[in-house]
């Protein structure tokens, strides 16, 4: 294979790695806490009515206000945010804003539509330091070196060993208290909450396909391919603190939901 042949199959594999990790990982991360969310508040309602609602009114509001921070990072103008009510439409919350056309409008999309997994991350970030770090949240440097790109199956160990290692922190003594209960609690509310619904991924389609086709063109460039690497490099530890976190969630709404269906089972 001649060193064109080569270059361009370095470009596209640098390309399909940060699709995988910029929107693969998330999408299907958020479409798995989106179907447990769906069933954990089946058994909430089920269990305490409409009162559940009000219960998780903290994490529906983050998800909306996930939505308007991607409004305003991407300068599309909010016409209504309401971050929680309770309609006749059974709509939690909402937020209408107006849409871009073209390139950027695609882009845009993105950003709105993905705004309750990045900020809800975010939040549960910064409650996790407010709460004087009831977890270890792992950094990027635990497992990786900050100048390479890891395998998947790799980067796969290393977000399950975080994972592993913020739930050992979290039964660490000294770790419960008033802090911890309500930390526990707004974590909660915000990972039932950070799933993509299927209006979001419908929003993301275009916007993504637009997003990969820019970064393959510009991978082919070999001064723009190299700069795009390492901005990828640059945002790479918080990439995956943002996984990480999004892993967690994941495991802690499995794990309440085990929960509901064994203690119903035992009521029944």
């Amino acid at each position: 294979m001649d060193s064109l042949s080569l270059y361009i199959a370095s470009a596209f594999g640098r390309t399909l790695w940060q699709f995988a990790e910029l929107f693969a990982l998330p999408c299907v991360l958020a479409v798995a806490l989106q179907w447990v969310g769906a069933k954990i508040r089946r058994n909430g309602v089920g269990w305490l009515g409409n009162a559940y609602w009000y219960l998780v009114a903290p994490g529906v509001a983050c998800h909306e206000t996930g939505h308007a921070a991607g409004c305003l990072l991407t300068g599309c103008r909010i016409v209504k945010f309401v971050p929680f009510t309770r309609s006749d439409d059974n709509r939690l919350g909402y937020v209408l804003h107006e849409k871009r056309a073209g390139l950027w409008g695609d882009i845009a999309s993105v950003v709105i539509s993905s705004g309750p997994i990045w900020f809800g991350c975010i939040m549960i970030a910064l409650l996790t330091c407010l709460f004087g770090g009831v977890a270890h949240i792992a950094c990027y440097s635990e497992y990786f070196a900050n100048d390479t790109a890891p395998g998947i199956v790799e980067y796969a160990i290393g977000m399950a060993s975080a994972v592993s290692g913020l739930s050992a922190s979290l039964v660490a003594d000294g770790t419960w208290g008033w802090g911890f209960a309500v930390w526990l609690y707004l974590v909660f509310c915000i990972a039932s909450e950070i799933g993509l619904s299927a209006v979001d991924l419908r929003q993301m389609w275009r916007g993504i396909s637009v997003s990969v086709t820019a970064l393959l063109l510009l991978n082919l460039i070999p001064p723009v391919g190299r700069c795009v690497s390492a901005g990828i490099f640059v945002v790479m530890p918080w990439l995956f603190k943002c996984h990480v976190l999004m892993l967690a969630a994941l495991v802690l709404n499995i794990a309440l939901y085990i929960g509901l269906r064994l203690v119903t089972r035992m009521i029944k």
